[in-house]
């Protein structure tokens, strides 16, 4: 069994499993789209986090491989296509962290 995720979290709620939850922005901008009008945001709990992907110091070719396809993907509107088809809500609440990538809308 793997950890909960956004479909199992927000329906125990909604079944009275629960009376609250703790999720992240992007998984609550998707829960209001999902169930919107049956749960209420009483946060935020805590401020911005940012996320990064880690790699051994012993990798730095893994390291510039990475580096080198986020840039290209975030320059030619893919990033942002994926960000548009996951997390639709994202940019408008999100709009700084996005500012300077290209729309996706290739």
């Amino acid at each position: 069994m793997g950890s909960p995720n956004i479909n199992d979290i927000v329906p125990a709620m909604l079944k009275h499993e629960s009376d609250m939850t703790l999720l992240d922005v992007p998984d609550v901008l998707l829960a209001l789209e999902i169930w919107p009008g049956q749960i209420r945001v009483i946060g935020p709990i805590s401020g911005e986090q940012r996320m990064a992907a880690g790699f051994r110091k012993d990798s730095p070719e893994l390291r510039a491989a990475f580096n080198s396809f986020l840039t290209q993907i975030k320059q030619d509107g893919t990033y942002m296509k994926l960000v548009k088809k996951y997390f639709r809500a994202a940019p408008r609440y999100l709009p700084e962290f996005f500012k300077d990538l290209p729309s996706g809308k290739k």
